[in-house]
């Protein structure tokens, strides 16, 4: 027989600091930091004690993180020529990172993961409630895409990020919903 869980069921998988934080489970004096102490936004949502979360530099306005050197390379191309915009406006200055680091190790990761699961268990509504009470996050796109078996339907969901939206999203659904649904990495939309 197939249990249910329902979305706020807290099982192995800790939810961020961000949303502890926003449903009063944590209290900002317990973090003991300010976002300063990590060189980190005040406007930023993320758990700034986390090292791969925070920026390697005390200047960004922005960063981007690609898997491979080739798609950096384009991308500087893009910003070269003019083409690169944020919000209509075209932007102009764009500096490697002095910070050099190694290419993205595991290949088969990405933003974007597939879930799947019976007809009848499959809803964006409750993967909805279900992530946004283990961390915080924000959406490419989500939609359902050809499933196998019979009786079965899958969901690919395009996350914001790899490290801290969509490994959390595949890490959540295997530790606590293992037997119901099932989860693997999908092709991310930009590779």
């Amino acid at each position: 027989m197939v249990q249910r869980r329902e979305p706020g069921y807290l099982g192995q998988f800790r939810p961020s600091n961000s949303v502890l934080r926003n449903v009063g489970l944590l209290e900002e004096g317990r973090l003991r930091v300010s976002p300063d102490t990590y060189g980190s936004s005040n406007n930023y949502q993320g758990d700034i004690t986390i090292e791969h979360n925070r920026s390697q530099h005390q200047t960004a306005a922005a960063k981007i993180v690609f898997f491979e050197r080739h798609q950096a390379e384009a991308f500087m191309t893009l910003v070269s020529s003019g083409r690169f915009l944020v919000k209509g406006r075209q932007i102009r200055h764009v500096r490697w990172n002095k910070i050099k680091s190694a290419r993205y190790p595991n290949s088969i990761s990405s933003r974007a993961i597939r879930l799947i699961g019976p007809r009848y268990l499959m809803d964006f509504g409750f993967f909805e409630v279900f992530f946004s009470q283990r961390f915080t996050y924000e959406l490419e796109g989500r939609r359902e895409v050809p499933c196998v078996p019979p009786g079965m339907v899958a969901h690919e969901w395009i996350f914001g990020s790899l490290r801290c939206q969509a490994s959390s999203a595949k890490t959540a659904v295997e530790r606590e919903l293992r037997g119901i649904f099932s989860v693997e990495w999908a092709r991310d939309p930009c590779m």
